[in-house]
């Protein structure tokens, strides 16, 4: 909230439309801290910001533009109400623009392309995602070799749209090819690429994971884990839920595989990560260490342990409650598979 507000003051568009994309990743990513709303209110500040680089005085004013222009701001106000009329004279603008860009304004119409795609993700319209995300990689083909984050970043919004839709081969090449520029990128400056690099080598991970590859999986897991630490460690009350998240995945890929033992030692260390991150940061949400509480009892209940399930339900169950308070609507589901564990039928 804090960036969009900023980004309406900022002068530099190319500043405002990174860090506005920043935000977009964020959403992508961690969607629990973004309502549906909100998400989609930024992406139209981005493409707005896009629209302003792209009709600014540095480029090209000609008819063809102005068209342009005119249906994507007839777009930006009539999206919630479905109306796709504009879709092929849009594209058919846009390919014809194609042929005369030069490499900054390629580089810019791309921009408007992702942005395009990103909101007709958001109104689940996947296939004419499919079609702008291809048209922005074609005007990214005339950019220079010094853009290749640009082109990894787009590498990575298409194999979340695959992964999404299931076309999980797609995905799989298009986040191996955007974690082979990361990696080259982080060399030269770990800050700004890293996080890119760990969103794309966490996904290939889950990716290969429900595909059956599971070495693989488990290799990428780990070093996910490595990653997520190093971030944790500077930044705890952010990246520990996510490094707690790829904890339960691994653990998850070693019960599938019958590696009990190592899925316990999985799910220990995401509890006591959480425990830590508890007793440090208060308003830290108590319910992600409830959830592996309950994961770790459901193990123990799988391999017959029954007293060191019991004792990790009731765990679970006590932290529940109290985020319940009077109101067990949010965590009823939790709740209630926990009292049928004990037996409490009624409740």
């Amino acid at each position: 909230v804090q960036a969009m507000n900023l980004c309406s003051n900022l002068k530099d568009d190319w500043l405002a439309i990174v860090v506005i994309n920043g935000v977009m990743i964020l959403g992508a990513n961690i969607p629990d801290f973004f309502n549906e709303e909100l998400v989609e209110e930024t992406y139209v500040l981005f493409l707005q910001r896009c629209l302003m680089k792209i009709f600014s005085d540095d480029f090209d004013n000609n008819e063809e533009a102005q068209n342009i222009r005119t249906l994507l701001q007839r777009m930006i106000s009539s999206i919630e109400d479905g109306n796709d009329l504009w879709k092929p004279v849009l594209v058919e603008l846009y390919e014809n623009l194609l042929g005369e860009a030069n490499s900054e304004e390629a580089l810019c119409y791309s921009e408007s392309m992702s942005a395009l795609a990103q909101l007709a993700i958001s109104i689940k319209d996947f296939e004419f995602a499919e079609e702008l995300y291809e048209l922005g990689d074609k005007f990214l083909s005339k950019c220079s070799a010094e853009h290749e984050q640009e082109k990894a970043l787009l590498s990575l919004n298409v194999a979340l749209l695959h992964a999404q839709i299931g076309k999980m081969e797609f995905a799989e090449k298009e986040y191996i090819q955007a974690l082979s520029v990361y990696k080259k990128l982080i060399e030269e400056n770990a800050i700004a690429y890293g996080y890119n690099y760990l969103v794309a080598l966490r996904n290939l991970a889950a990716l290969h994971g429900s595909l059956g590859k599971n070495e693989l999986a488990e290799k990428e897991y780990l070093e996910a884990i490595e990653i997520q630490k190093q971030l944790a460690e500077k930044t705890p009350q952010v990246y520990y839920q996510g490094l707690v998240d790829l904890y339960n995945n691994l653990a998850i890929l070693y019960y599938a595989n019958h590696r009990v033992k190592e899925c316990e030692e999985v799910y220990l260390s995401a509890i006591s990560i959480l425990g830590r991150l508890a007793a440090d940061y208060p308003k830290a949400d108590a319910s992600v260490l409830a959830t592996s509480y309950k994961n770790l009892a459901n193990l123990y209940y799988a391999t017959h342990r029954f007293v060191e399930s019991e004792e990790m339900y009731h765990a679970a169950m006590v932290i529940f409650e109290r985020l319940a308070g009077d109101d067990t609507q949010i965590y009823q589901k939790q709740l209630a598979e926990i009292y049928h564990w004990f037996g409490r039928s009624k409740e």
